[in-house]
């Protein structure tokens, strides 16, 4: 048996998530914006390295632990180059969405880079052992390059806000909107 992540499930799931932040933040619409894709990203993170769980039922099917772990880095890099690629690309969107949702500092930064990817794959290490079978592998290539994605992220925040920043300087006679403000003053908290 195979549990998704996906149709009815992942739209009552989103659909919730919203609603509840809606009913905090429905007077700081910006920050409503934000967090709700931010809610967004992280139920389509989950979709995508947590799901399918697989389950058998009856005569179980088991696997190796070693079948489902790499802890050597780099290793068969040629093999599967575009599975790097996805993985850096998977967690840019963390990188450039969290700093509005929280403002960071340099070593909250590394916390957060070094913690989401620990934590997906901790959480398929944990699904692995109660299941005795993955359909995903434990692998510290996928920690690196999660970790170097939020990183990008990070820095494509900082382009943009920097950006908005000049943009507004320049152009001051432009009124400025209510984003446009909040990228500039949530960034000096």
């Amino acid at each position: 048996m195979r549990i998704y992540f996906e149709g009815p499930l992942f739209v009552i799931f989103f659909a919730m998530g919203v609603m509840f932040i809606w009913i905090k933040f429905r007077k700081e619409r910006i920050r409503f914006f934000f967090l709700s894709s931010f809610f967004l990203y992280v139920c389509l993170l989950i979709k995508y390295t947590q799901f399918p769980i697989t389950l058998f039922l009856g005569n179980s099917f088991k696997q190796n632990i070693d079948e489902i772990i790499n802890v050597v880095p780099f290793i068969n890099l040629h093999r599967s180059p575009i599975n790097y690629i996805l993985n850096i690309f998977m967690t840019v969107p963390f990188g450039i969405i969290f700093p509005f949702i929280k403002q960071v500092n340099s070593k909250e930064k590394i916390l957060w880079s070094l913690l989401v990817p620990l934590v997906i794959e901790g959480l398929q290490l944990i699904q692995f052992i109660l299941t005795s079978y993955s359909e995903r592998i434990v692998d510290i290539n996928d920690i690196l390059m999660n970790t170097f994605g939020i990183w990008i992220g990070y820095y494509l925040y900082r382009v943009l806000v920097l950006f908005v920043e000049n943009y507004s300087k320049i152009n001051k006679d432009i009124k400025r909107s209510s984003l446009v403000n909040f990228i500039i003053h949530h960034n000096k908290r």
